[in-house]
């Protein structure tokens, strides 16, 4: 067997091994081809002519194809949605394959996603973009656990105390900078009543800080208690 036919051979079984439905259609819907995933779904008995017959059980095109998209202005379209009653978000993919210029066949592929790794998805997206808000502030940020270590430190913070970002990590707990022994303590104090901006919060609190090399800094401090639930 030359490359070539290797080529085409691992291709082939990687399409049949892709776990989403994968199509191929001509112009006009006709199935021409579809990967092992696409055959394994329960509704499926036999292969009928059209992919809205197959997928859909319709007697034309679906109104929001993709497809329709695709082969109105030759590029990649995609279609999403979400069913909470089946907890399914699906994410339709079309892209157009061409021929001496024309679209002779177009790729179809189907993801069926969970809503709630979909969900997951998005929190995850929106937890890293809140984390770099953080890291980039002008500001200083620090945040700890329960037990003092520190969550973050940002660039801001680390150049008002002179601390890398690693080495504060490794070796500070978050009492170490304050430049009072009883600061820490007094600060949860204050978050804790309601007398400061309210239970949980502390606003424009005047204190200092201790740098890298002891000085002290000066700083005006905004602090809340941030709950899981």
């Amino acid at each position: 067997m030359n490359s070539i036919d290797n080529r085409e051979e691992y291709l082939l079984r990687a399409v049949n091994a892709f776990e989403r439905k994968l199509i191929v259609i001509s112009p006009d819907f006709e199935i021409l081809a579809v990967n092992d995933q696409g055959l394994k779904r329960p509704e499926i008995t036999r292969i009928k002519r059209y992919c809205y017959e197959q997928f859909r059980d319709r007697d034309r095109p679906c109104e929001l194809c993709p497809v329709i998209g695709s082969l109105r202005c030759g590029k990649p379209t995609y279609l999403g949605k979400h069913d909470w009653d089946e907890k399914k978000m699906a994410c339709i993919f079309s892209y157009p394959l061409f021929s001496d210029g024309k679209i002779d066949a177009v790729v179809v592929v189907d993801f069926d996603l969970s809503v709630l790794v979909w969900l997951e998805e998005r929190m995850n997206q929106s937890s890293a973009f809140l984390h770099n808000l953080l890291l980039s502030s002008v500001d200083g940020v620090v945040a700890a656990d329960t037990g003092g270590n520190l969550i973050v430190f940002n660039m801001a913070v680390s150049e008002i105390l002179g601390y890398n970002i690693k080495e504060a990590f490794d070796t500070l707990h978050v009492s170490d900078i304050y430049a009072k022994e009883d600061d820490a303590r007094d600060v949860m104090r204050r978050l804790r009543s309601e007398k400061y901006g309210g239970k949980g919060k502390l606003k424009s609190h005047h204190l200092d800080l201790k740098g890298k090399d002891s000085q002290s800094v000066p700083v005006r401090l905004n602090a809340s208690i941030v709950y899981k639930d």
